[in-house]
């Protein structure tokens, strides 16, 4: 493979979301972009153990 190929940037930031039945969820998330094609993107989002939202997922 051509080091373009596997080279990729990650981002990773909080968000906050209103659901009326779910409430007020914080997550995590994470974009995960190869730099040979910035428009395609895989994006994770998860609660962060230990908090609310974990646990009422959970």
């Amino acid at each position: 493979m051509r080091r373009e190929e596997v080279a990729h940037h990650v981002a990773r930031r909080k968000m906050a979301l209103h659901h009326p039945v779910a409430g007020d969820p914080s997550l995590d998330w994470d974009a995960l972009s190869r730099i040979a094609a910035p428009e395609q993107q895989l994006i994770a989002r998860s609660a962060a153990l230990g908090t609310p939202t974990h646990d009422a997922a959970g």
